[in-house]
């Protein structure tokens, strides 16, 4: 087996485990948002309720910046660029 052929292997198989990542954590984000519309909705807001609300807010945020963050490397490796080619089968010196 070629060694480059390796690297590509292990390039298309990590970037198959970065997007199926990314998706699974796309699923939480139905959840979320239906929990953060029942807090944004409330007119008057305890202490309590205001807390929910930024927390929601901030794990749906963080799920899509995760997800988009995931999916760009996942493009980024699948492509086998030349930094990822080095990383992976580094030339021995």
């Amino acid at each position: 087996m070629d060694k480059k052929w390796l690297v590509q292997l292990a390039c298309r198989a990590l970037a198959l485990n970065l997007l199926l990542w990314a998706v699974e954590g796309l699923t939480y984000v139905p959840m979320t948002t239906l929990s953060l519309s029942h807090y944004a909705r409330i007119a008057v807001k305890t202490a309590f309720e205001e807390y929910y609300f930024r927390y929601y807010l901030t794990l749906l945020v963080t799920r899509l910046t995760v997800s988009v963050t995931m999916f760009v490397a996942a493009i980024w490796i699948y492509r086998c660029g030349p930094t990822v080619e080095k990383f992976l089968a580094p030339t021995e010196e």
